[in-house]
């Protein structure tokens, strides 16, 4: 359970010459660092590429922390159970190195894991106000929609022009990344000021668009599964209002998809003819190997990053010829490559992203934020077909929801965002949970 700080050293006013509890830069620089490395926004600017904006956000990000912020703020960090559950779950990864059946490319993948410890940090180092939060939301879902263009008009594309960053993300992750923005931006487009409002709603269009462009059949999947679970956290008479919406805008809007993706989602109707329930590189086949694979070495799994090596070795054993590929399933993945201790870690940090998304996920919620629950739900089905064990996605998702779940933990046991003028809260959450207490309800 995180330690909050206390309330009389929230309430203690700065004195002269003394460091604030937190840097007052701490929002606007969490929100470079996740564009850059959770966004991965860097990778389609030519220009930024040069300076290599990941390491440099994170460096200059963390140094001025360093700097600026309170001894206070580094111990909430080190009693986070976020935090924990993430230095566990990358000890995981660590410890399957020397078990691992090509420890070579075990090493190579440990290279990921500082800028997903970097994110938690700069995310649990952020002020825990609604408004740097909502704030966080709204510039993640804009600077989505500038990611999507520059991929449109870069042209990088593979199999049938579907988009790709040509680094990072593949067509299915990039699916994957815009599914979880959706309600973000759906959010957004009904809170803060007109122009705030008007520039959401044609950042969250060019998201859809730019999911749709990449074809991926689990990413239609996970968008579905996010609007389902957005609409149904709503307050009956708007979820009435949603369905009509849906049922008007779907058929109208589904002609002018991408003929890659109506083609892929028709695919969707006859799986019993797909390669993924009839070829062994198809997931099917993949998922039962991957349980046999986590059946034969539990404790220590068979090493991170090493599905796709432990697939070419199961051909050569059975005499067999197929394409080497990963689980296409990150629970499936986890399990297989860091046995049951790492499966089990990862499956806390999941539940406790859940646990902090449901507890503002109904109306009845005195905080009603029903999209974290439908971006966590979304991304949640689309790992169900990705190999996301150790992606820039899950970590910036934990970061996201280790956020949240200070927000509602309640400003009047944590510290202030001291650049915020401070007013009274109008009402009481201790209800959302046992647990938690008074939260800001004003959304600057």
């Amino acid at each position: 359970m995180t330690a909050p700080l206390s309330p009389a050293l929230a309430a203690t006013p700065r004195r002269p010459g003394r460091r604030a509890v937190y840097w007052s830069g701490a929002a606007t620089a969490a929100i470079i660092v996740m564009t850059m490395v959770f966004l991965r926004t860097g990778e389609m600017a030519g220009a930024l590429r040069v300076v290599k904006p990941v390491l440099l956000s994170v460096v200059i990000t963390l140094g001025l922390h360093a700097i600026q912020s309170n001894a206070s703020a580094w111990r909430e960090v080190r009693n986070n159970a976020f935090a924990r559950l993430v230095v566990a779950y990358i000890g995981c990864i660590a410890l399957s190195v020397p078990f691992s059946i090509w420890r070579s490319q075990s090493m190579g993948l440990l290279q990921i894991t500082p800028w997903g410890l970097a994110m938690t940090i700069v995310l649990l180092m952020v002020p825990p106000s609604l408004a740097n939060q909502t704030r966080m939301h709204r510039w993640l879902v804009w600077m989505g929609a500038v990611t999507g263009l520059l991929i449109i008009n870069a042209g990088v594309a593979v199999e049938n022009g579907r988009i790709s960053t040509g680094a990072s993300y593949d067509p299915n992750d990039l699916g994957a990344m815009f599914a979880l923005l959706v309600p973000l931006g759906i959010a957004a487009s009904m809170r803060g000021n007109v122009l705030s409002r008007v520039v959401s709603v044609v950042a969250t269009t060019v998201i859809v668009i730019s999911l749709f462009k990449t074809g991926s059949r689990g990413a239609l999947l996970a968008l579905s599964a996010g609007v389902i679970i957005y609409v149904a956290g709503l307050r009956p008479s708007r979820v009435m209002t949603w369905v009509f919406v849906l049922a008007i805008g779907i058929p109208v809007g589904w002609p002018f998809a991408p003929e890659v993706m109506k083609e892929r989602a028709r695919s969707l109707l006859a799986l019993e003819d797909d390669y993924n329930t009839t070829s062994n590189s198809g997931r099917v086949y993949l998922w039962k190997r991957g349980i046999y694979f986590t059946l034969q070495r539990p404790l220590t799994g068979i090493g991170a990053a090493t599905f796709e090596e432990r697939v070419g070795r199961d051909f050569a054993e059975q005499g067999t010829r197929g394409a080497w590929h990963t689980a296409h399933n990150t629970y499936v993945q986890v399990f297989a490559e860091l046995g049951v201790i790492g499966g089990t870690v990862l499956l806390l940090l999941l539940g406790r992203m859940v646990r902090a998304a449901a507890a503002t996920w109904r109306y009845t919620s005195k905080l009603h934020r029903p999209e974290i629950m439908a971006s966590l739900g979304a991304y949640l089905v689309g790992i169900l077909f990705l190999s996301h064990g150790y992606s820039y996605l899950l970590f910036g998702m934990i970061a996201l929801l280790a956020l949240h779940e200070r927000v509602i933990r309640g400003a009047s046991t944590a510290p202030v965002d001291s650049r915020v003028p401070q007013k009274r809260p109008p009402f009481s959450v201790a209800r959302v949970r046992p647990s938690l207490t008074s939260v800001e309800a004003r959304v600057r």
